[in-house]
């Protein structure tokens, strides 16, 4: 063993013969620090094309370190080494593995490899959701999906991994989202949510089974900007009063007295109408 450090150290002595002995310290320098920078975190060994070991269906970082965001966040919980978490409406990866309520990097921006549905197949620059409730990426919005990034290059199907850029501007919380006055969000097919002008003067807020749209209210009532609504003229038909009870009704609603109408036994002791004349105006 004394032996091979012995022929290093030459060899590593050969290397550096003739040259300036302060540019020798420089680079030994400047070695150890990246090693020192890289063991504490700040520095991830990960690089372009140079796949981690990972856990939780990570491969990681897949980017030029140049081109990373990171972001310095203290969890509640302990947080593991490659693995994506979505936390403060943004999907992030952890640098490194952490104790609850420490300090950790994650990196927000950015090419990642990371687990996706494996039956899916993915094209370049499609956009790609995170999957929260199965810790993984998919291309299809569904519950518990949130808008991550973009494909970065085709997937198979079958795959179990896929490569995402990482596009923190996707992330806004609702609070910091700017809306018009009278405007409500509503996610749209992409799994975005988009802004539904919702003041029309006395219209109302309708889902069609897919989406909801504002629009006034048609038929046999009309409605105000207060809430009241109107029975509309002609509305009321007499098939609509087959029994002294709808009359009754009319009655107590303020149709007139007992002469407004024309009665007739039916037979079975009901009434049936034959004719309803409407009071005339004061």
């Amino acid at each position: 063993m004394e032996n091979l450090f012995s022929t290093l150290k030459n060899k590593i002595v050969d290397c550096f013969r003739g040259c300036n002995p302060w540019l020798v310290f420089a680079v030994v320098a400047l070695l150890l620090l990246c090693a020192c920078l890289a063991w504490a975190g700040v520095i991830h060994p990960a690089v372009a094309g140079v796949p981690l070991i990972g856990v939780a269906g990570a491969i990681a970082v897949r980017d030029d370190l140049s081109l990373l965001r990171t972001i310095t966040y203290t969890h509640s919980s302990a947080t593991v080494k490659d693995t994506a978490y979505y936390l403060n409406n943004m999907v992030m990866l952890a640098m490194n593995s952490a104790a609850e309520n420490v300090k950790n990097v994650f990196v927000i921006g950015g090419l990642i490899e990371y687990a996706k549905v494996s039956a899916q197949a993915w094209t370049g620059g499609q956009k790609i959701y995170w999957d929260d409730g199965n810790s993984r990426f998919t291309s299809v919005f569904g519950a518990n999906c949130y808008l991550a990034g973009y494909a970065s290059e085709a997937a198979a199907n079958p795959t179990s991994t896929g490569f995402v850029v990482l596009d923190p501007a996707l992330a806004q919380p609702v609070g910091q989202i700017g809306l018009a006055e009278g405007s409500v969000l509503v996610g749209n097919s992409d799994g975005v949510s988009a802004a539904v002008d919702a003041s029309g003067d006395a219209q109302i807020l309708i889902g069609d089974g897919t989406t909801v749209a504002s629009v006034p209210v048609s038929g046999d009532i009309a409605i105000d900007n207060t809430g009241a609504a109107t029975i509309q003229p002609g509305a009321v038909e007499g098939a609509m009063l087959a029994s002294g009870a709808g009359v009754a009704a009319l009655l107590a609603a303020g149709l007139g007295a007992s002469d407004s109408y024309v009665k007739t036994d039916n037979g079975t002791g009901g009434f049936t109408v034959d004719a309803l004349v409407l009071p005339a105006a004061a």
